[in-house]
């Protein structure tokens, strides 16, 4: 179980009418989950809007789907905190501090070793091979240049 907070007067307004100071209602927020593409199947929302609360229940599908949904539900205007109550492994979130580079950061989280920049970088190049062309990542969504 968790509290995490978040700046309950900003975030994307969800339903027809969002008040900023209150959180949007359950309908709201499991449609924005849907339009995420997160699956919410055993995950259940408890919506306190007079405390701008929303708590999450239940069974989400893993680890990754539940850190999602926190951070989905808490980006809600209105939303200042999500209670997480869901079963399993406790989330794992990080706050970037000034200073910081995504390697340190990956260093701190991934267990030694497990990154290995040259093998990840291999991956991505045999998937999408035109991705490294020239001196520049290319940054096209097909696997094909046009001309």
């Amino acid at each position: 179980m968790g509290l995490f907070s978040f700046f309950g007067g900003k975030g994307k307004a969800l339903g027809a009418a969002q008040a900023a100071e209150a959180p949007p209602d359950k309908d709201a927020l499991e449609k924005e989950l849907d339009d995420l593409g997160l699956d919410r199947s055993g995950v259940e929302l408890e919506v306190e809007r007079h405390k701008g609360k929303v708590g999450i229940k239940g069974h989400p599908k893993d680890q990754e789907t539940r850190e999602k949904v926190i951070i989905a539900v808490g980006n809600g205007a209105g939303v200042a905190e999500v209670e997480d109550e869901a079963t399993g492994p406790k989330p794992r979130f990080h706050t970037v501090e000034k200073g910081e580079s995504l390697w340190k950061i990956a260093e701190a989280i991934v267990p030694y070793g497990a990154c290995h920049l040259s093998r990840d970088l291999s991956c991505v190049a045999e998937a999408r091979p035109l991705s490294f062309l020239g001196s520049d990542l290319a940054r096209s969504d097909s696997t094909t240049l046009d001309p």
